[in-house]
């Protein structure tokens, strides 16, 4: 009963990580689609000031044709950034919230004993003491990128990013520094060992 309890607080953490993961992608699609049009409301920019515009025969045709576009991709962007504030962002921490729930529970309950049950594996062995500690590091990580990610949000949203500065913010956002990717790795293929292992018996 231990082994089995051992492996599921392991694979209901990695449920979690899994739902961050989702996110993660979401979010990144989003900053992408975000650093995208603020590209073209650029290059818009750029056009419309440019003396060369009567030069365009299409724009010299409809010359409300750029305030058009920049007036639509601003409201875009508008609905982006509160798309990140209102929802991302709150499921970031709802995430975050859930993993440091986990983490107690399973932290207050496991015996800090030598001599502890293990589930054995090709590898080695899954030991209790072992998986709440990953679980505890890794609830502390999730939550640093998690800050991270505000900090992020705040620099984004202030407007005081240049184009640059938001291609910045995407690759911050991406590499996700403060999470161990090789800990994370490492217990996936241990709970999958594991739970290769208990099936067999």
């Amino acid at each position: 009963m231990d082994k089995i309890k051992t492996v599921k607080q392991l694979e209901k953490f990695i449920q979690i990580i899994d739902t961050w993961s989702t996110l993660q992608e979401t979010s990144i699609k989003l900053l992408s689609s975000i650093s995208n049009i603020r590209l073209q409301q650029n290059a818009a920019t750029i056009l419309s000031s440019s003396k060369s515009l009567s030069t365009i025969p299409i724009l010299a045709e409809f010359p409300d044709m750029l305030p058009r576009l920049l007036s639509k991709q601003t409201s875009k962007l508008e609905s982006m950034y509160s798309d990140l504030k209102t929802r991302i962002m709150p499921e970031f921490a709802s995430v975050v919230k859930t993993m440091k729930t986990n983490a107690r529970d399973v932290v207050s309950k496991t015996p800090l004993v030598a001599q502890e049950p293990l589930v054995e594996t090709a590898v080695g062995l899954l030991r209790p003491l072992e998986v709440a500690s990953w679980i505890d590091t890794l609830c502390i990580m999730y939550e640093r990128e998690y800050r991270m990610k505000e900090t992020l949000i705040v620099m984004l949203l202030s407007g005081d990013s240049e184009l640059n500065g938001v291609d910045h913010i995407l690759k911050r956002w991406k590499s996700e520094v403060h999470v161990d990717s090789v800990l994370v790795s490492t217990c996936r293929e241990r709970l999958a060992l594991a739970q290769q292992t208990l099936r067999m018996r």
